[in-house]
């Protein structure tokens, strides 16, 4: 019984045709290819299954009828023809002569050469690289990354691409809710050290987020993995951040560095595309920096420091800031007057910056600081003292010259609690720690951060004994 079917009721991939209706198979199309390669195979396997020989010519001056001449070679091949039988001795009688037929050898025939093009060939055929079904001699024309994305664009896809037309086409019509493509990430997938920095670049565009880099990986999703981030330094054409964004940024324990304290409290301050206002974006610190900066500002609106010490301490850490500046990051920081009260207790995420609400321990250089201007750093002493505060002096400088800056700390000595003279070679950082002090800013054109660094051990001097007479 014979059924019809419609176009429509049938799901067609179509491949080659000439006439748009039958396809045509490309073994049938290209089968003399693949029988020159068939024949090859049988050469070589007859070629050899006769002991890899020519066949012989038997000669006689007599003559024989065709039944004796045909008995004659099927006894000579059965006892000479075949691997089973190379190398045997022969006994010939009634006056018979072998002769070889001239040998044209596989060499000269071209033979390997013409298997390997045969090959060739029949990849051709299905756009198969040679490389990938190990033939010998090809080579992957560059990195396995290249070659793998070479085999999915020229031999796969074009067959992905006749599905998903096919499928639209029979199978979907006109739904618009659904679309066809085949996954093929799987094909491309790179090392480790690459999917990590594409994964990171989509990170920072806010392409991807956790659980999309999880699922990827094939991972299962966590809790929170679905916010998306992007970099402080980056946001809407035209839209300025707010007060309330900025100032969420700089409290401790955030995990977010102080990008904003350097420009985005002026910018949400001052408004749009004020060209009077301090351009606090300019200043260039780095990371250190930002971090010392955000300790100070941050203790405002806790009532350890007022906002007139915070901009002495901004002053002296970072002369680079001028005063408008210092206004600009201020000026959206809420002051709460020191009181004589126990500090409440804080969160433990306060951390670092405000270690059990304590007054701060101020480290100033002697003669890269105080000594530039004694009356302006020595006030400031004072004042900090003044506040609460503990000030501390330690200098580069030897023991040997404690007369001449106790001298020079004149009437300012009373406001340092310690004066210490390291040295040139010793690290002011470790010599502070080795003394007790915990310094948490530094008033320097070069602060230093303190590390782990072993005690030396002192070496032992050896006496050298003076030569005496007799």
């Amino acid at each position: 019984q014979e059924t019809v079917y419609n176009q429509e009721q049938i799901l067609a991939i179509r491949g080659l045709t000439e006439d748009g209706i039958n396809g045509l198979s490309p073994v049938e199309t290209c089968k003399d290819a693949i029988a020159l390669a068939r024949a090859y195979e049988l050469h070589g396997a007859r070629y050899f299954a006769a002991g890899a020989r020519p066949g012989f010519v038997l000669s006689t001056e007599g003559n024989l009828n065709a039944e004796a001449r045909e008995t004659l070679a099927n006894q000579w091949d059965r006892k000479h023809a075949g691997v089973g039988n190379s190398h045997k001795t022969a006994v010939l009688t009634g006056g018979l002569k072998p002769y070889g037929l001239p040998q044209n050898t596989n060499t000269d025939s071209q033979w390997l050469e013409g298997r390997r093009f045969q090959i060739e060939e029949i990849c051709r055929l299905w756009r198969v690289p040679a490389w990938k079904i190990q033939a010998q001699g090809a080579m992957p024309p560059g990195s396995l990354e290249t070659s793998s994305q070479e085999f999915l664009t020229d031999t796969i896809m074009p067959w992905l691409r006749r599905f998903e037309s096919a499928f639209t086409r029979d199978l979907i019509v006109e739904d618009d809710r659904y679309e066809v493509s085949f996954d093929t990430r799987f094909m491309l997938r790179a090392d480790s050290a690459s999917r990590s920095t594409y994964y990171r670049q989509m990170w920072d565009l806010g392409v991807f987020n956790t659980n999309d880099i999880r699922t990827e990986e094939g991972m299962n999703p966590v809790d929170g993995g679905d916010v998306r981030y992007r970099p402080l330094n980056m946001g809407t054409l035209g839209q300025d951040p707010t007060a309330t964004d900025v100032l969420a940024q700089q409290q401790p324990g955030s995990g977010i560095d102080g990008q904003a304290v350097e420009g985005g409290l002026a910018a949400a301050e001052a408004g749009p595309s004020d060209p009077a206002a301090p351009q606090v974006a300019d200043v260039s610190l780095n990371g250190a920096q930002i971090t010392g900066l955000i300790a100070i500002v941050s203790q405002v609106p806790t009532g350890l420091i007022t906002k007139d010490g915070a901009a002495a301490l901004i002053a002296a850490s970072f002369p680079s800031i001028n005063a408008q500046q210092i206004a600009a990051i201020l000026a959206g920081v809420n002051e709460t007057m020191p009181q004589g009260a126990p500090t409440p207790e804080l969160p433990p995420s306060i951390g670092r910056s405000l270690p059990e609400a304590r007054a701060i321990t101020i480290s100033m250089d002697f003669d890269r600081t105080f000594a530039a201007d004694p009356q302006l750093w020595g006030e400031f002493a004072r004042k900090s003292v003044a506040e609460g505060n503990t000030v501390v002096m330690i200098s580069r400088r030897p023991e040997e010259d404690r007369e001449t800056v106790m001298g020079t700390l004149g009437e300012y000595a009373d406001a340092f609690s310690q004066v210490l003279l390291v040295g040139g070679d010793t690290l002011k950082a470790d010599a502070a720690r080795a003394a007790g002090v915990d310094v948490d800013v530094w008033v320097d054109d070069s602060p230093q951060t303190i590390t782990d660094t072993p005690a030396p051990t002192p070496k032992k001097r050896s006496r050298k004994k003076k030569a005496t007479d007799g």
